[in-house]
């Protein structure tokens, strides 16, 4: 999308010492640029490429309806949940548990500790006065009690990590060690080492295991690399995947048709027994319209706000627009998904604009497959489709968000028929705001009826 003139905008000192920077603004594949970010990249890829935990997704989804359900006398009577709350515990268990084995146990108490925990570290990064005057944070704290008071919650939380690094770490090592006495061999690892398997094991366990077969010390992370990554996968894993399901459950809501017709295809590819099935890998690919109607929530209400900034490397000109060498510059991809150039009636959701003859091949699975699925009548250009990026820095994280949208939906679809309220606020349009870059629903209340 940007030539080689604009490079990625380096981050990280300006925020040296603040929450933000010490939770998000660090070591990470979000924040390094060059051979760092390549480095870290290469080790991450196959911990992504391999982490498909379907089986514990939907077990947590198994334990969300039972909380959904304990609100319910029956079948026939409905009940009024805000969806975004409700999705936000989904996603902190889901992503806990497979980024590095850790359950939140959001589903079951939402006011637990860590829980709160987190929420206050992640409303604590964008808190204005400290966002502006970082220094305040570095040279004054002591001025700041409630600020220092959220410092130490914050440091509760790394140590945690820390302490599930080393006890994996030690584990693996352990089984490693069990492996070479069993198989009388000089080097074995805890588990196959091919990356095109899929792996029900957390991204930290697979990129510990990545590292313990590596013999250059140079191809590997160090622990605050790790902490580091595992921070902002899980925060932007959590507040993007968590909007992207409110916004689903919305536009499937105000269109029921559209609603009905996903539903049906969710019976005809898991069956229409009155029990929960969790989907395989194998029958989340061949939910070819319940990927359509995913792909156009992500672009119609796609819960990122703008593309990682670029920094301008010499004097260029951009549309017609001069831009002086050392700007940073940004792509809007609410613009870019809504602009009537492209997308033909930009503001009707319509999954139809994603079926093609190769949308059966493709799902949303491979890293092109979102954008290969878009129908040449309804967008001139597939490059205008980007909500998890494009090119050489495309989301890592893609793959298993649509994973869990494709196990989640579907399930939801067989269980529950949902509709907006009559006195919703969002009959006209959804109403969102913004929190950390992620738009996201406010106050989305959703009936909900059982269907078994």
């Amino acid at each position: 999308m940007f030539g080689s003139e604009f490079t990625k905008t380096a981050l990280g000192e300006f925020w040296t010492g603040t929450i933000l920077g010490r939770f998000i603004i660090g070591p990470n594949l979000f924040c390094v640029v060059d051979r760092q970010w390549k480095k870290q990249r290469k080790i991450a890829n196959p911990a992504f490429r391999r982490s498909m935990p379907l089986p514990l997704f939907g077990r947590l989804t198994q334990k969300l309806f039972k909380v959904i359900d304990s609100s319910t006398t029956g079948e026939d009577t409905p009940i009024t949940i805000n969806v975004h709350p409700l999705m936000k515990r989904w996603t902190l268990d889901t992503l806990g548990n497979a980024s590095f084995e850790f359950d939140f146990g959001a589903i079951d108490d939402s006011n637990n500790e860590w829980v709160l925990r987190y929420e206050t570290i992640l409303h604590a990064c964008e808190a204005p006065l400290f966002a502006l005057f970082p220094f305040l944070e570095r040279r004054f704290l002591n001025w700041f009690p409630e600020r220092k008071r959220i410092h130490d919650e914050l440091t509760l939380f790394l140590d945690k990590m820390q302490e599930i690094i080393d006890k994996k770490r030690n584990k693996l090592l352990e089984q490693q060690k069990q492996q070479q006495d069993e198989l009388g061999q000089k080097k074995a690892s805890p588990s196959s080492s091919d990356d095109s398997d899929y792996s029900n094991e957390d991204l930290l366990s697979l990129m510990i295991q990545n590292q313990l077969q590596e013999t250059d010390v140079n191809n590997t992370l160090t622990d605050e690399e790790l902490k580091s990554n595992l921070c902002v996968f899980f925060m932007a894993g959590n507040d993007t995947t968590t909007a992207a399901l409110s916004f689903m459950i919305y536009h499937l809501a105000k269109h029921p048709e559209i609603q009905e017709r996903a539903r049906q295809e969710a019976f005809r590819v898991l069956g229409n027994e009155p029990t929960d099935i969790i989907p395989t890998i194998q029958q989340s690919q061949e939910l070819v319209y319940i990927t359509m109607v995913i792909n156009e929530t992500l672009r119609i209400t796609g819960p990122a706000d703008s593309l990682t900034p670029r920094t301008a490397t010499k004097d260029t000109e951009l549309g017609g627009v001069f831009i002086p060498k050392g700007t940073n510059v940004t792509v809007s991809l609410y613009e870019l998904h809504h602009n009537p150039r492209f997308w033909d009636q930009p503001d009707v959701f319509d999954p139809e604009r994603f079926a093609s003859s190769d949308s059966q091949q493709n799902n949303g699975d491979d890293d092109d497959a979102n954008n290969n699925s878009i129908n040449a009548t309804h967008c001139s250009n597939k490059e205008m489709f980007a909500p998890f990026s494009s090119g050489s820095r495309v989301c890592i994280g893609k793959n298993l968000s649509m994973a869990q949208q494709k196990l989640f939906l579907p399930m939801l679809l067989r269980k529950y028929r949902w509709d907006l309220p009559e006195d919703s606020i969002h009959r006209e349009k959804v109403i969102t705001e913004t929190t950390m870059d992620v738009v996201h629903p406010v106050n989305l209340n959703i009936n909900f009826k059982r269907i078994y």
